[in-house]
């Protein structure tokens, strides 16, 4: 089955223990102590009610829904292992997109690094790290959060820079694109990322 796809109910809790009015005991408070006990109380509610809408969330996920991403993920698999990172990237992408967890998530940063896209695929393994953690979370998924931080680190080692020296004028008064896309003045003393291999770079006075 796929990983994370079924979790416990976890119920919201109630606050009926506090009895609410209390004037005959209760202590005089400043309005300052009061504020400081409001902002307590919200905090606690924010933390206790976040994770219940994180699960929540999944759980509008039809099985027609978690069936085609199962499927989708052995497609890609079997792509990958064919050497058709290329489909395989775009079943992976199309499962994440239903199911949007850090297991369908590495999987896309496992393809486009084979396609040598090795930004795309770190940026990717970046955004597991932003996935928030739900308390009860099964082990697949633990495991998954682990392999994308690990990737995160393996391959900013193997992001090559490219390096930009304009000559002859000011560096405002050139254009610069890579690939297409221009490269604002400011940054061309800065090494670019860039993927593996060959590279158009064209220069232009503005």
């Amino acid at each position: 089955d796929f990983p994370g796809e079924e979790q416990p109910s976890r119920p919201f809790p109630t606050l009926h223990e506090a009895p609410l009015h209390q004037e005959a005991t209760m202590p005089m408070v400043s309005k300052r102590t009061l504020v400081r006990l409001l902002l307590c109380w919200a905090g606690v509610l924010g933390a206790v009610l976040a994770p219940a809408h994180g699960w929540a969330q999944q759980a509008t996920l039809s099985a027609a829904d978690k069936e085609t991403a199962r499927s989708l993920m052995r497609s890609g698999d079997t792509k990958l292992a064919a050497g058709d990172a290329a489909g395989a990237l775009d079943d992976y992408q199309a499962a994440d997109s239903i199911m949007g967890v850090p297991a369908t998530r590495v999987a896309v940063s496992r393809a486009q690094e084979k396609l040598q896209q090795l930004v795309e695929a770190r940026d990717t393994a970046l955004s597991v790290s932003r996935m928030p953690v739900e308390p009860g979370e099964p082990p697949p998924i633990a495991k998954a959060r682990a392999e994308a931080a690990q990737r995160v680190r393996e391959l900013v080692a193997r992001i090559p820079a490219l390096e930009i020296a304009v000559s002859g004028a000011p560096a405002a008064a050139v254009r610069v694109t890579v690939d297409g896309a221009e490269i604002r003045s400011e940054l061309l003393r800065v090494p670019r990322k860039v993927n593996p291999g060959k590279h158009q770079i064209v220069a232009t006075a503005r």
